[in-house]
């Protein structure tokens, strides 16, 4: 069973924030130098708070790009905040879950996109694992009827 995942209607204030190249976020004018330091800008100040911004770390934009890509074309629907949880052995109810990052459903079709991205460009020791981690998730999500997969 498939965890974390909308309908599109439900999802039109978080694709505001996935189809931007930023994020913000208010906080107190008491909090603001240590935000400061965080790499935060100042955007607008208030009276009592300030809005701050800072660009996506290429991980998170990549994800919010491939989320966006799958918003545009319509699917019905999408994962949520953090992506859509995937239960290993979906007929155990403790079983472990595995993270998608990305998930679009419709009728006739499922997908999830694994998205990796390193601020640095350099070899991953452990490829060969995520990739394997990958093949399962997809045998589990690909070899059940779309609305299993939702379980709808």
């Amino acid at each position: 069973m498939l965890q974390n995942t909308f309908d599109r209607k439900e999802l039109i204030g978080f694709s505001r924030k996935q189809f931007r190249n930023y994020d913000t976020r208010t906080v107190s004018n008491s909090e603001l130098e240590e935000s400061l330091t965080d790499g935060w800008t100042v955007a607008k100040k208030n009276k009592r708070s300030t809005r701050l911004s800072r660009p996506k770390k290429k991980p998170d934009l990549l994800e919010s790009r491939v989320w966006a890509l799958f918003y545009r074309m319509g699917f019905p629907v999408l994962s949520g905040e953090g992506g859509a949880e995937l239960a290993i052995t979906p007929s155990d109810s403790k079983s472990p879950r595995n993270q998608l990052d990305v998930v679009a459903v419709d009728d006739e079709i499922g997908l999830h996109v694994e998205c990796k991205c390193r601020e640095q460009p350099k070899r991953d020791p452990r490829f060969q694992e995520k990739l394997a981690k990958h093949a399962t998730n997809r045998r589990g999500f690909g070899n059940r009827p779309v609305r299993r997969i939702l379980d709808v």
